[in-house]
């Protein structure tokens, strides 16, 4: 049986040209289960100006609902193209999941799955009982069907490793994106879930289930073999939580002579685990400090301290790995004063960062911010006479609207930005 899986182009998102992002780990997964039972299964890549497809050769099509930023590109996809009269259709992705009942009601799926999808694939395509597959939507007697909610798989190392054979190896195999380096490197992902519940955050505090470490071991070994890496990045959420599994991790990796970076907490490292980190090959940390601003880390319930930061940031460079920091600039809240507060900070651990990414505030759909959004004054003038916290018209690039406060707050907050963005230019 021959699958087809569309998922959307996000290089914009960077808005950096040419530049790509990691690759799309969901549906690499899920081919990988498909395949693994024998369906033949073809990745079919949506852009802005190429999503009118011909899918009649297949009877199963999955769309990968990913992102919220490619939401309209997705839907302009599935009523673009063309089917074959028995075609199913079948949606799923991040997005399908926070929004299940209105992205059914606007795609117009045979059925949608919500959550974690490897099992739930299967088991649709075993011909079970739509009632008895647990994590779907689907649709009878012109009403909605939601099935009970699939458990997280406790055992990801059954998942097959993700099918990257399915891409064109420009989109896995990349140069100059890690740390300064120009290595050849791949995304992997060794864990799944984050505990922590970060107010700007659209993914939902889940406990953290690691692969374990034989197999990441075997998978890197594989990735060296067939495509000659000299690297990787650790794309996870957030690797750093366990320190035990990580500890075990750096251990099997550390003879494969591999440079690799990964993001963490400030507040879950400690000197014992950035030593295995540095051992193992880790060149390069990424640390979401968000803010200098002790006020403002409180409103997005981040839960770290100034001094945490300082200490993880420093004691990092002094173990010989390199630091990146991500700030998000523009918060409910966001003035002169936070903004100072942040340089100040950064002005302190000048020394010790040696890149860094600003990014402006956007209500992500799903998080808490966007979900409460009437609690942080949020609006959005652009759409007033609609908004109203959902994601109709929605772009990860809106970060230039009016979100939130009067007019003045908001001339004061595009100030701030330009000054804390000419700082981190100068600077770094």
């Amino acid at each position: 049986m021959k699958f087809a899986v569309i998922y959307p182009e996000i290089n914009d998102l960077a808005r950096i040209n040419d530049r790509r992002e990691f690759p799309p780990f969901g549906i690499l997964y899920l081919a990988a289960i498909l395949e693994q039972h024998n369906y033949q299964v073809k990745l079919i890549k949506a852009k802005p100006h190429d999503y009118k497809f011909n899918l009649t050769e297949y009877e199963l099509i999955g769309f990968s609902f990913s992102s919220s930023a490619t939401y309209d590109l997705m839907k302009k996809c599935r009523f673009a193209s063309s089917y074959s009269k028995v075609s199913k259709i079948i949606i799923g992705g991040f997005h399908a999941s926070l929004y299940p009942d209105e992205t059914f009601k606007d795609i117009k799926p045979d059925i949608l799955c919500i959550g974690e999808s490897e099992e739930t694939i299967i088991e649709i395509l075993n011909n079970e009982s739509l009632h008895s597959i647990d994590g779907i939507v689907f649709c009878k007697n012109d009403q909605l069907v939601f099935t009970k909610p699939r458990s997280l798989a406790k055992q990801i190392d059954k998942i097959p490793l993700p099918s990257r054979h399915l891409l064109n190896k420009d989109e896995f195999l990349m140069k100059n994106r890690l740390s300064n380096t120009d290595y050849l490197m791949t995304h992997v992902m060794f864990s799944r879930g984050c505990p922590f519940a970060c107010h700007f955050c659209a993914n939902k505090p889940t406990k953290p289930r690691y692969r374990s470490a034989e197999h990441i071991c075997n998978e890197l070994i594989k990735l060296k073999k067939e495509y000659n890496i000299k690297g990787f990045a650790i794309v996870d959420d957030n690797f750093v939580v366990d320190k035990n599994k990580v500890i075990e991790i750096c251990a099997s990796i550390s003879g494969l002579n591999l440079k690799w970076s990964a993001l963490s907490r400030v507040d879950t490292i400690d000197k014992e685990t950035l030593t295995c980190l540095s051992h193992s090959g880790c060149i390069e940390i990424k640390y979401g400090i968000e803010s200098g601003s002790v006020g403002l880390l409180k409103a997005m319930n981040k839960n770290i301290s100034i001094e945490q930061i300082k200490n993880a940031v420093q004691m990092t460079y002094e173990l010989g790995i390199k630091v990146k920091v991500f700030i998000i600039h523009g918060y409910p809240g966001e003035n002169i004063q936070t903004t100072n507060e942040t340089i100040n900070l950064l002005t302190e651990l000048k020394p010790f960062i040696e890149r860094i990414s600003l990014f402006k505030f956007v209500p992500l759909p799903g998080s808490y911010v966007f979900e409460n959004w009437q609690k942080f004054g949020i609006h959005n003038t652009k759409y007033s006479d609609n908004w109203n916290g959902k994601y109709s018209n929605y772009h990860i690039h809106h970060n230039h609207y009016h979100w939130w406060g009067s007019e003045t707050d908001f001339q004061e907050m595009k100030d701030a930005y330009t000054v804390l963005n000419k700082f981190i230019n100068k600077n770094w």
